[in-house]
């Protein structure tokens, strides 16, 4: 049994029904030192009819704060109802909020911190995602903790687009926060020593567009698992509009200190289609002003991407690292730096194995591999490995 325990279900059929609330100030805190599950919140959110939508399971914003010195730290939400917007677990900055004002779960012991969110499963609208974290939150073990971070989440299952399992920072959900407010604070998942370990799934029969297993990014996010080691891992959902991908990474700085790491995206579903339908796009942001970096000081980092796309469209890489003005930077000082990706094998053209654009990839002593396959069975301009547009190696 958890030290604190806060168990909360919504059955009403309207809009913006939550399992769990915490806003305005609210603090959850354990400080027993014992290494013992500290702390549980779970919710599942309202059961709107069709039309409805925002029935999400667990929500922080407003400066709530949940923390244990010591012990697990566990966040699960359910999002139920017809419409959209239903996700899992979101923590958010809401509109008119000041930059100070978003919410955080922190650990300074030995405990993990897990979120695992589902988003409504019979949903048949837009952006039913299984776990949001919002421009500005924190998740993060601080001091001299040595916790580690996990955090999954599945997209719905049954909607249309967006329905992704994990969106960091300035994704596609409900309640966006106000220009000058929290869109211009970090957004920061981090850890000491501890594991990080990110996994998310599309949803499985979402039927158009960027139905993403993970999505970080547009919001200055900051991803670091320091000594530990990181893990980024999605799968793509489905759909006929395009731009579902495994992981794409966007406008984030995502590092390690010491620890190894691992991204891995793939578009499972083989009945894709429309244009790039990537396993990993890493990438600045839209405008060319803010740069992504992957980078390690001392560890290794494999980026592995496969694209399963076999019907029409172009543009399934299975990596693409690519910017538009700003420098995208993947390197490592000591370890060895892995690029592997298998493009799909679509009808179009245009499908890479690896695509390297206005790039920067470097390592030290443990040496760079960049490995590609082109799978495309028709199109043009399907190459196992490009580097092109003034990018180094």
């Amino acid at each position: 049994m958890n030290a604190i325990d806060i168990q909360g279900k919504s059955d009403a059929t309207g809009n913006q029904n939550f399992g769990v609330y915490l806003t305005n100030g609210a603090v959850v805190t354990a400080t027993n030192a014992s290494t013992d599950a500290q702390i549980g919140i779970t919710g599942t959110g309202g059961n709107g009819a069709a039309g409805t939508g925002v029935n999400i399971g667990v929500v922080m914003d407003k400066s709530a704060a949940v923390s244990a010195t010591n012990g697990a730290i566990d966040v699960s939400g359910l999002g139920r109802g017809l419409g959209s917007d239903n996700h899992g677990v979101m923590l958010r900055a809401q509109p008119g909020t000041v930059s100070t004002q978003a919410p955080s779960i922190t650990q300074s012991g030995a405990g993990t911190i897990t979120i695992s969110g589902l988003a409504s499963t019979t949903a048949v609208g837009i952006r039913n995602i299984g776990v949001v974290i919002a421009e500005g939150s924190d998740v993060q073990v601080i001091g001299t903790g040595t916790g580690s971070i996990h955090i999954t989440g599945v997209g719905g299952k049954v909607g249309t687009s967006h329905n992704r399992g994990v969106s960091i920072g300035n994704g596609d959900y409900a309640f966006s926060v106000g220009v000058g407010d929290a869109a211009s604070t970090d957004t920061n998942i981090t850890t000491v020593g501890g594991n990080i370990r990110i996994l998310g799934t599309g949803g499985v029969t979402a039927t158009t567009l960027n139905n993403d297993g993970v999505g970080i990014g547009q919001a200055n996010v900051k991803v670091n698992s320091g000594a530990g080691t990181l893990f980024i891992t999605g799968d793509a959902g489905a759909g006929t509009g395009g731009g579902s991908e495994g992981v794409h990474i966007i406008a984030s700085k995502v590092n390690t200190d010491t620890g190894a790491m691992n991204i891995s995206g793939t578009t499972k579903l083989t009945t894709v289609s429309g244009d790039g339908n990537r396993g990993v796009n890493i990438e600045a942001n839209l405008a060319g002003t803010i740069q992504t970096v992957i980078g390690s000081n001392t560890g290794a980092i494999t980026i592995s991407g496969l694209s399963n796309a076999v019907t029409s469209g172009n543009q399934a890489d299975g990596v693409r690292i690519s910017s538009s003005s700003a420098t995208v930077t993947a390197a490592t000082a000591s370890g060895q730096l892995q690029v592997l990706g298998t493009g799909g094998k679509s009808a179009g053209g245009e499908s890479q194995g690896v695509t390297v654009e206005f790039s920067q990839l470097s390592a030290g002593a443990g040496g760079i591999l960049i490995s590609g396959v082109a799978q495309s069975t028709g199109g043009a301009d399907n190459q196992g490995v490009r580097i092109s547009l003034n990018s180094t190696v």
